[in-house]
């Protein structure tokens, strides 16, 4: 296995090494390498042969060739334009019995290569007999390798094992100290609950000092409950626990606070229509003059952000105006943005969600919407207004996000899209509000329940993807979303849509743990908050009860029918379970990102 890999091969270069010349090498910096091999070409010594070992010196050699693949794969991931060249030179190589001669096998440059290194390193002579010699550098019995051979085979055995004890000796320290704890059988580093307090991480994460948890919230339900639409728990026989309440009552408020301060979340991001609007009424003279969040009141530190619910304001029947847009942040300014329990950064800068900005951006001037929003509230207020677009969806796909403008332009010229913005240029951070969404094909193929192991890859995988692409690329926040299960089969039968259970399916067992999809998406989604948005995880929903989304408590027995509502899937009245599992995932817990 005498031989040389490339000059170029992962901008190294590996040389027979004096100390073992059967299978050691020497890596060289690519100045050190031509001139070596330039002073061997100039030497014109004896090439030596390369070759592959007998079935029998396999296993000698195995862990050596392992580790060549290993350099050349991990440079190849790094810098992929020299792959073809790492693939030609990692790749088997031919037995040397089955070429005619060494010529039509190695090209002149690496042959007159590699004799400088016999010529330097090993002192051969151009005897034909030295050349002989060569080709046997490994002896074709095992019982015939020589001390030197066994000494660096020695020397490797002893490497893996020191470093596999200090491995192993690591991992002992961390479950000792009680900081991390990975998942049983799981290929991903998830951290589970720690309720340790500390300044110290995993090698290369951030450790989070304290999570915001944010719930979107629907002040839409007023005396008839969101004027009688229909909603899957009702035909379930199962309702809120405070009934179908009226919204503009304090008391009704007051609950909601409660309950929010019992799940660990400090802020409600509420639907908002438009001025003088039943949602925008009870948000602004209901929720944000409610008592209990004046100061010094149990509530002074809930927060309140406006979502701006978009195809509301910007309406087809209108062709897409976008004539709206200034009146609507003027009033913004003049009765949200100066309220002390409004939403801001720490910067002084309020925050609005946007619904929906990944098909507004298909359909109008995107670039012209963001501008007019921050210009209006600049002139109006003088604030700088820090906008989250619900952009992300699916699995990771960059080409999804282009403009309207960017395909026309695409369609016209392929070299022009790549300078104009796209949302995520636009935006100051990203999310995903529709996760059943973007999981909708995987909920239909699973029949409603989803495994722990795809819901892992979503997480760990797409939106990690997504999350990456945001900050790395665009420089954009990225605020990570769970939701507890969907249904919207009462109030929209016709659409058909297949229901996301909000238990996942135990590959095993069979059996469905009550709350298990929340959990695991928590667990997930938690690792992913990003701390120039307040490491921000949002949840959807608070109480949007016609899909079914909420998580506010809901009483009533158990039941699995009618089947046209349900698919087969159990439904509970589950209490504070879904608030229970938040707290405990979210309040006073090490997370690592």
């Amino acid at each position: 296995f005498n031989t040389h890999i490339s000059t170029r091969t992962c901008g190294l270069t590996s040389f027979p090494s004096e100390k073992n010349k059967m299978t050691s090498y020497l890596i060289y910096s690519k100045d050190e390498a031509e001139r070596r091999t330039e002073a061997a070409i100039s030497a014109d010594a004896t090439p030596s042969l390369r070759r592959v070992p007998d079935e029998e010196e396999s296993s000698e050699t195995e862990a050596i060739m392992d580790d060549e693949r290993g350099l050349c794969n991990t440079q190849a991931e790094g810098h992929p334009e020299s792959s073809p060249l790492l693939t030609a030179s990692c790749s088997p190589v031919e037995d040397t019995s089955k070429s005619a001669s060494t010529e039509d096998r190695i090209p002149s440059d690496d042959l007159e290569a590699s004799s400088s290194l016999l010529d330097e390193h090993h002192h051969h002579t151009n005897t034909s007999e030295q050349k002989q010699n060569d080709l046997r550098h490994y002896p074709r019995g095992k019982n015939s390798l020589s001390m030197e051979s066994r000494g660096i085979n020695i020397s490797r055995i002893m490497e893996i094992y020191c470093f596999l004890l200090a491995g192993c000796l690591l991992f002992a320290l961390g479950l000792l100290s009680g900081r991390h704890v990975w998942e049983d059988n799981s290929p991903y580093p998830v951290m589970t609950d720690v309720r340790e307090s500390t300044d110290h991480g995993l090698m290369g994460t951030t450790p989070i000092p304290k999570m915001t948890v944010g719930a979107y919230y629907y002040p839409w339900h007023g005396g008839d409950f969101h004027r009688g639409d229909g909603y899957v728990r009702k035909v379930l026989h199962q309702h809120p626990a405070l009934g179908e309440y009226d919204d503009r009552d304090p008391d009704t408020i007051s609950h909601h606070l409660e309950w929010s301060k019992q799940g660990n979340i400090g802020l409600w991001v509420t639907s908002w229509w438009g001025p003088y609007t039943r949602e925008d009424n009870t948000t602004r003279t209901v929720i944000l003059e409610h008592k209990e969040l004046r100061k010094g009141e149990p509530f002074e530190d809930h927060k309140i952000a406006l979502f701006y619910e978009t195809f509301g304001r910007i309406r087809k029947e209108d062709h897409y105006s976008l004539h709206r847009i200034k009146p609507d942040m003027e009033f913004m300014c003049e009765h949200y943005f100066s309220h002390p329990n409004y939403y801001t950064l720490e910067d002084g800068r309020p925050v609005v969600f946007m619904y929906l900005t990944r098909y507004l951006d298909t359909l109008v001037r995107f670039e012209s919407v963001v501008h007019m929003m921050r210009m209006n509230v600049k002139d109006a207020c003088g604030k700088d207004i820090y906008i989250i677009g619900d952009q992300i969806f699916g699995p990771f796909e960059p080409g999804q996000q282009l403009s309207a403008e960017q395909r026309l332009i695409e369609e016209e010229d392929d070299n022009l899209y790549s300078s104009a913005p796209t949302a995520f240029d636009l935006l100051d951070g990203v999310t995903n509000y529709d996760v059943y969404g973007s999981m909708a094909k995987s909920v239909g193929a699973f029949g409603g329940y989803l495994t722990e192991d795809f819901v892992t890859d979503y997480f760990l995988t797409e939106q990690r993807k997504w999350r990456k692409y945001a900050k790395e690329q665009k420089g954009c926040s990225f605020i990570p979303s769970v939701s507890p299960g969907y249904n919207d089969r009462g109030v929209r039968l016709e659409a058909d849509h297949i229901p996301l259970a909000r238990s996942l399916k135990q590959e095993k067992s069979g059996e469905h743990d009550q709350g298990s999809f929340f959990r695991v998406s928590i667990e997930h989604a938690r690792t992913l908050v990003d701390p120039s948005a307040s490491y921000l995880l949002m949840v959807n929903s608070f109480n949007e009860f016609h899909e079914d989304t909420q998580i506010e408590p809901v009483i009533g027995e158990s039941t699995s029918t009618p089947y046209n509502m349900t698919f087969g899937i159990e439904y509970h009245g589950y209490g504070t379970l879904y608030l229970d599992i938040l707290r405990n995932l979210t309040k006073d817990v090490h997370i690592v990102v």
